[in-house]
């Protein structure tokens, strides 16, 4: 219950209340349950005031201080909260049907379960508002900062969001059917589960988002930056996506059937049992685009495609032809899916291709392929393996890399072994060479003794005969009796 001294000196008016407020700051002012229906409270300082179930029904609140109040069960029906200041605090479960609150701040304000239908919130500051459970149907958020707002399960159909940020808000569960966000900023926001059925999304920043089993079918998205965002199982029927960005995005199991995705980006896409049947993909980028044999291409409606950015790399090539009915299809559909091994420090081809070839896939069937090769910088190489639908990617990317370090383990060993091989082969050849130096050396000296000997035997042959056996050698004489009788004879003669 209120207390009663405190209603009186409100009933006083603005200055009195404030200058009571000022000198008695540690006073907790209670005025819950208090019916205060149509009184005029412009500027009055309300600041952490018990007003717990009061009846402010018609009040004017115009530029109050409410930071920290506590207003959880209050009648704020059609109240004028105009440039009010309602940071921090407690508003869970009042009903604020047709109030005005341009320009108010709700930074911090807990919402939950607040009755917001048709609210007039243009403009207005709601960072991180707890609106979990909140009906905000019908209301007027157009330009309004919901950066970090909790909205799980809030419920936003035909609202107008048109302008608004709700970059990181949480919007799962929520029902924004019908809901205008011409060029909201909701990038990081997570929307998993939300309804955003016939919502005008168109040039809004969804960007890094948790779109996961959001409901987008008939949604205006055209013009949409979605890069990055999570959008598996996600159901964008009949939505109109022209021009949008879903670059780097994941769209696996995602319902796409008779979108409009012309001109879409949908480079880098993830779109693994993706819904493409009779979706509009005619001047669309599918470059590097991740699809399964389970992503259905059926009756895609395709003139043309581009397999890079910025227009680049038509197919076909020729600018005046467009592909045939089911030509698109059947050239794009993949069978494989892949697997990416990665290198830190470059690869060996060898061991690579031996890898492929000897990794077993299913049934002994071996059918494994490079899609690409790509170069990532600083050595580091990203290589995509395409495997059928059907294998186990986790026991192929370690079977294959595994059998990778096998086979570069015994090259490397073989190596190893020739290197060895190699060094006792050229030990062995400076060890024949260097017995070849002694021999040689050995040769060189009997030669060089051979020779003085004989000079030696010459010397003295030419000095004891002075004429004969001139011509003759020690052989010649010593095999030859007659001449070396005449010899010794001489000899004798010449010495008596």
């Amino acid at each position: 219950m209120a207390d009663v001294k405190h209603v009186e000196i409100l009933q006083q008016g603005v200055e009195a209340w404030n200058q009571w407020r000022n000198d008695n700051p540690a006073i907790q002012v209670v005025l819950s349950r208090e019916n205060l229906t149509g009184i005029y409270l412009n500027g009055f300082d309300l600041r952490d005031v018990n007003l717990d179930g009061a009846n402010l029904n018609g009040a004017n609140l115009d530029s109050a201080d409410l930071r920290g109040a506590d207003l959880r069960g209050a009648d704020l029906r059609d109240v004028n909260l105009n440039g009010v200041d309602l940071n921090s605090a407690n508003l869970s479960g009042v009903d604020l049907n047709g109030a005005n609150f341009n320009g108010a701040n709700f930074n911090s304000t807990d919402l939950r379960d607040a009755n917001l239908h048709g609210a007039n919130l243009d403009d207005v500051d709601l960072r991180d508002a707890n609106l979990r459970g909140a009906i905000l149907s019908n209301a007027n958020l157009r330009a309004a900062n919901l950066n970090g707002a909790n909205l799980d399960g809030a419920i936003l159909n035909n609202a107008n969001l048109n302008n608004a940020h709700l970059k990181g808000a949480i919007l799962s569960n929520v029902k924004l059917k019908s809901a205008k966000l011409h060029g909201a900023i909701l990038s990081n926001a997570n929307l998993n589960n939300a309804n955003l059925k016939d919502a005008n999304l168109e040039k809004a920043n969804l960007s890094g988002g948790d779109l996961s089993d959001t409901n987008f079918s008939h949604a205006i998205l055209s013009s949409a930056d979605l890069r990055g965002a999570k959008l598996e199982d996600a159901t964008l029927c009949f939505a109109s996506l022209q021009s949008s960005n879903f670059s780097d995005s994941n769209l696996s199991g995602a319902n796409l059937f008779r979108s409009n995705l012309s001109g879409a980006n949908l480079a880098k896409v993830q779109a693994l049992n993706t819904n493409f049947e009779e979706a509009t993909l005619s001047a669309a980028n599918i470059e590097d685009w991740n699809i399964n044999s389970q992503t259905n291409l059926n009756n895609v409606k395709c003139d043309y495609i581009y397999l890079k950015d910025r227009n680049q790399e038509r197919r076909p090539h020729n600018p005046k032809k467009n592909f045939i009915t089911g030509e698109f299809t059947k050239r794009y559909q993949k069978i494989l899916e892949t697997v990416e091994l990665f290198f830190e420090k470059g690869f060996k081809w060898q061991a690579i291709a031996y890898s492929l070839k000897n990794t077993k896939v299913s049934d002994g069937d071996n059918c494994l392929n490079i899609g690409s090769i790509k170069n990532l910088g600083d050595g580091s190489v990203l290589i995509e393996v395409e495997v059928p639908p059907q294998a186990s990617k986790i026991k192929l990317e370690t079977d294959i890399l595994q059998t990778y370090k096998d086979i570069l383990k015994k090259i490397e060993e073989n190596y190893q072994d020739r290197l060895q091989d190699n060094n006792q082969v050229i030990n062995r050849l400076f060890d024949q060479c260097s017995e070849n130096q002694k021999l040689l050396a050995e040769a060189n000296k009997t030669i060089n003794v051979g020779k003085n000997y004989n000079e030696n035997l010459q010397g003295n042959y030419y000095e004891q005969s002075g004429k004969v056996g001139i011509g003759h050698n020690q052989g010649d004489i010593s095999e030859n009796a007659e001449i070396a009788g005449e010899i010794n004879e001489a000899g004798e003669s010449d010495s008596s």
